[in-house]
């Protein structure tokens, strides 16, 4: 029996994705997902195929700035983020439901060949559109790794364990991804940043070999709803060009300029016109592929909007940080890793402390709401501060808001696999990456549009002077308080996200499982 904070959840009838309907109907006939007997023979390949996807991020982020110098356009630098992040979101929920109806085995592989064809085309980009188009591509398959794996994990760890085992798959992947910022910064230094995408070249064909020793598996029932699973094309349709005009606006924000306006209200009518027509298909589909209904029950509706907001602060920060400390320390692409190691490294620690403790107390939701109160505070001191901080100062600050924020994704990824059930494990990972991935593109695309908005708003010469210095020139200008104030309005953006969190976190009516 679930505790919550207003009773248990109560089924309702009627309709596939009702609160009650998947999980709770499969245990109610007694189906129950199998479990291997060995857990850590299907590990390995779940780690890698996890560190993959979020090592790209970090890797590449600290050795922004090293892209803005050799491909110029430092406006739309972030879109080298966003747009993996953007392809993850829509192709997270299409792995899912393949997933739950082929084999997760093929699914996976899929995935690793999508993820690779982009690295290999991001290596050999000649231009930044070139470069936004291959990180478009290897996001694609980037979803499908992070769900996959999930739904991997669920299928495999018996319900009882999985906390713990989500405690050791967060660490270790999460460990995996802390190298991420300091090998990004250390290969773009020494080999430029083309050679960071070939260097995932090697782990993504280990993992195939892995993923292929699997055994094929697929759970009982899944043959006969294959003859009748219909992909949700509509769905995918509508759902994609919300996603394509919601960022594109956040884009004709940032540029600030009245010509810019006519770009932004088509861009925000064709997003809410997708929304509408996105929101009345999945209504009536009969596999959605984003099965708004599951939202009804409230632990899996709380745990997307506290992954979405999470998503949204420490992606924020991970992109952010190098160019900040670029920009006001001169920190190298080298040292830009190193401090974002710190902020990595704080996650791993808290994932596999924050996920022993829950396997121990059976608490859940005080972890993430105790670590994004504290994140809040510092964040918000971060934003006074920030014209007298030292550089060991803020590798402090970045430690511990890792450290406090780390037991968030495990924590959610476990409520939801228990308030979904084994049959729709697939559906509701793929819904919760799709929610992590949202909030991380627009904590990117909300805090460098904070940036650059408020540089040139502030003084018309704050832009040529952050550029000039990624380029490598650090002298004093005119427009050097207008830059900071930037850099503190933008964290101050992020620290009210992490409150909104911290206020869901508390919310979250699954206190116990």
């Amino acid at each position: 029996m679930v505790e919550t904070g207003h009773g248990p959840a109560s089924g309702r009838a009627g309709g596939r994705g009702q609160a009650d309907a998947p999980g709770r109907q499969a245990q109610r006939t007694g189906e129950a997902s199998p479990a291997v007997s060995d857990p850590w023979r299907v590990l390995p390949p779940i780690m890698l195929a996890m560190a993959l996807a979020m090592a790209d991020q970090t890797m590449i982020a600290s050795s922004l700035p090293l892209v803005v110098s050799s491909l110029g356009d430092a406006e739309r630098v972030g879109w080298v983020l966003i747009g993996f992040m953007m392809t993850s979101m829509i192709s997270a929920p299409v792995y899912g439901g393949l997933g739950d109806v082929f084999r997760r085995k093929r699914m996976m592989i899929v995935a690793l060949t999508v993820f690779a064809c982009g690295a290999v085309l991001s290596a050999l980009s000649v231009n930044l559109d070139m470069l936004i188009l291959a990180r478009i591509l290897q996001g694609i398959g980037g979803g499908g790794l992070m769900t996959s794996a999930q739904a991997l994990l669920g299928e495999t760890v018996p319900v009882q364990e999985r906390a713990r085992y989500q405690g050791y798959l967060g660490g270790i992947t999460v460990s995996c991804a802390s190298l991420g910022p300091v090998l990004g910064g250390v290969i773009g230094d020494l080999l430029g940043w083309r050679a960071i995408f070939l260097a995932s070249l090697p782990v993504a064909a280990v993992t195939v070999v892995l993923v292929m020793r699997l055994p094929d598996s697929r759970r009982s029932g899944a043959a006969t709803a294959i003859s009748d699973w219909r992909f949700d094309g509509w769905g995918l349709a509508w759902f994609a060009g919300f996603s394509v005009a919601l960022l594109v606006a956040l884009e004709q924000v940032k540029r600030a300029e009245s010509t810019a306006l006519a770009g932004l209200a088509v861009c925000a009518v064709a997003a809410s016109l997708c929304l509408i027509g996105l929101i009345r298909r999945e209504r009536r589909a009969s596999h959605p592929l984003l099965p708004l209904d599951l939202l009804s029950e409230a632990p899996l509706r709380y745990s997307n909007m506290l992954v979405l907001l999470h998503g949204c602060v420490m992606l924020g920060l991970i992109s952010f940080m190098p160019l900040y400390l670029r920009v006001e320390h001169g920190l190298s692409a080298t040292r830009s890793g190193v401090m974002l190691l710190l902020l990595t490294g704080g996650l791993a620690v808290g994932a596999l402390v924050g996920g022993k403790m829950v396997s121990h107390t059976r608490r859940t939701t005080i972890f993430p709401a105790a670590g994004l109160s504290a994140t809040t505070v510092i964040l918000t001191v971060l934003v006074f501060a920030m014209e007298w901080v030292t550089i060991p100062q803020l590798g402090l600050a970045m430690c511990l808001i890792g450290m406090m924020m780390g037991s968030t994704m495990g924590v959610a990824q476990l409520l939801v696999q228990i308030a979904s059930g084994p049959r729709a494990i697939g559906v509701t990972a793929g819904f919760l990456l799709f929610s992590r991935s949202l909030g991380s593109a627009l904590g990117v695309a909300l805090a460098l549009m904070i940036l650059f908005v408020a540089m040139k708003s502030l003084d018309p010469g704050a832009m040529a002077l952050f550029e000039a210095r990624l380029d490598g020139s650090f002298a004093a200008g005119p427009a050097d308080a207008a830059l900071l104030k930037s850099f503190q309005l933008a964290i101050g953006m992020l620290a009210m996200i992490s409150f909104f969190g911290a206020v869901v976190a508390w919310r979250h009516p699954m206190r116990r499982f």
